[in-house]
């Protein structure tokens, strides 16, 4: 019976999607059609194999891979969908694995490995599950790597899912990529399916961003936002004036998740984020720069370390994780810069900024009036060297060994745009 539609996702390489090609005999009597999706500068030869009437190349739609696999969903013709990726290849193996799924909430799983880190990775599902659900954009997840794993994550949250994954030797990689990027993404990724802290309710924490002109990226964060394991208390957005598309983009999120937004006249970010603080009803807020992104599991690492801090902290940071955008829509991975405590604002003015993540104590931001719009540049740059600066007054800036924010470094940075030389920020600091 043939009720397999199988699915080569982003094979880049013609030896791997050969091996690939060739291993699918196993299962050959089970499948009725094979799609390629590729992208644009990746053309396959699929002549020379016995069935290739059966196999078809799919462009990837728009660059994106969440389109695509809704379209091709959406066509199919056959009960289940079988997902290889980038390098996979079945074994013999595959013979003695029962592909049939009786129950309507089950996803069969395999367990990719990248330096000893095992992802869960959609393997065979049927595909009324995936018509039934929706995928993140390309868009709106950091890497497209994440896309999947993203999708079986989220599908508690609609319905009870099982999984079950099949022998590890059951699939297999033509080459293993392992460097620090792949590494990095799949350690993010792997953290979709940590465990939350529901249990620790106090105290409250939640988050706030101010947008300008990043329609490109602030639907990551967005994303970044709503998928984390414990969710957050609530989450702020404010619109900085954007001439582009972003900020019709953050309201089609509020429209499904409860995200409050805002939007001014263009200010500078010290003015949007001061229009968002009355708005606050959380103990403590992060925030998240529009262009960068939180892991998943953000929340959960914070909230118990927020519950253990003395009340003299008004800011609690740790280290940043930089990546760098491509042209290719894609982001390489380029290291973690390791916070250091600061107790003096000499160690303030002298540390690698951005100080980060930074968590501020509410009570703290607003008995200092919020963030300090200086003359310097009409209050547009550094105003987290001057709300820091203020709050190590009355305060303490407290660091921790967590990593849990993402910083994308790209062309389109404000900073970037409008660097400004250090001494001219030493000089509008206040002393003291």
């Amino acid at each position: 019976m043939e009720d397999i539609h199988v699915l080569l996702l982003d094979y880049t390489s013609q030896t791997a999607l050969s091996k690939a090609i060739v291993s699918l005999q196993y299962i050959r009597s089970r499948i009725k059609k094979v799609t390629i999706i590729r992208r644009k500068n990746h053309i396959f030869k699929i002549d020379a194999f016995d069935f290739h009437d059966r196999i078809g190349c799919q462009e990837i739609v728009e660059e994106n891979l969440s389109k695509t696999l809704k379209k091709i969903v959406e066509e199919s013709t056959c009960q289940y969908v079988l997902c290889l990726y980038d390098q996979d290849y079945l074994t013999e193996k595959i013979k003695n694995v029962s592909l049939r799924i009786e129950e309507d909430n089950m996803v069969i799983t395999y367990l990719y490995d990248v330096r000893r880190l095992m992802i869960q990775r959609p393997f065979f599902i049927k595909k009324q599950l995936l018509k039934q659900t929706s995928f993140l954009l390309e868009y709106q997840v950091p890497f497209k790597e994440a896309i999947l794993p993203h999708w079986l994550s989220q599908l508690n949250r609609v319905r009870t899912v099982k999984t079950m994954a099949v022998p590890k030797e059951v699939v297999k990689q033509n080459r293993k990529i392992d460097n620090h990027t792949n590494f990095y993404k799949q350690e993010f990724i792997k953290k979709y399916f940590n465990s939350s802290s529901d249990e620790i309710a106090a105290p409250s924490l939640s988050i706030m961003m101010a947008n300008y002109n990043m329609e490109q990226y602030i639907e990551t964060a967005l994303a970044s936002c709503v998928a984390q394991t414990t969710p957050p208390d609530q989450v702020l957005v404010i619109d900085d004036g954007s001439s582009d598309c972003s900020y019709q983009k953050i309201e089609r999120w509020t429209k499904i998740f409860p995200i409050e937004s805002f939007r001014q006249k263009n200010s500078g970010k010290a003015r949007a984020l001061n229009q968002l603080l009355p708005h606050i009803k959380t103990d403590f807020v992060l925030e998240l720069d529009a262009d960068d992104w939180l892991d998943p599991d953000a929340f959960t690492v914070l909230k118990p370390l927020l519950a253990k801090i003395s009340n003299d902290v008004s800011v609690i940071y740790g280290n940043l994780k930089f990546w760098k955008q491509q042209n290719d829509g894609d982001v390489i991975f380029k290291g973690i810069r390791t916070g250091m405590p600061v107790h003096t604002q000499k160690q303030l003015l002298s540390y690698r900024f951005p100080l980060g993540p930074r968590i501020y104590r509410t009570a703290s931001l607003r008995k200092n009036g919020g963030f300090p719009v200086k003359t310097f540049q009409d209050g547009r740059l550094y105003e987290d060297v001057f709300i820091l600066n203020d709050l190590l007054k009355s305060g303490r800036l407290f660091y921790n060994n967590f990593s849990i924010y993402n910083v994308r470094k790209h062309d389109a940075s404000i900073t970037k745009k409008h660097h400004s030389k250090w001494s001219d920020v030493i000089k509008n600091i206040d002393i003291g």
